[in-house]
């Protein structure tokens, strides 16, 4: 992945560390999927971002609650999300 490509419309770069073994995983799930690491983790948030953005933590569910935040996959007027494979 080279940083001077655009990610495209809508879209914005990311970087994290993770656990080896984790890594692992998601390394070869896409490889069995036929896709990149990074279209495999775009595919997990997208399903995430779908399902409404649930908490993931005790203190993130507390947050949410008590912003009594709505986001948009929770909301009627849900935006489309499209996975863009790599090289889109």
């Amino acid at each position: 992945m080279s940083k001077t490509n655009s990610p495209g419309k809508n879209m914005a770069y990311i970087s994290t560390s993770i656990n080896k073994e984790i890594l692992a995983i998601i390394d070869e799930r896409s490889k069995k999927t036929g896709i990149t690491r990074g279209s495999y983790l775009r595919h997990i948030l997208t399903q995430w971002y779908d399902r409404g953005c649930p908490s993931v933590s005790k203190v993130d569910q507390l947050i949410i609650q008590s912003e009594s935040q709505t986001f948009p996959a929770q909301s009627e007027n849900k935006p489309s999300l499209k996975v863009a494979e790599d090289g889109e």
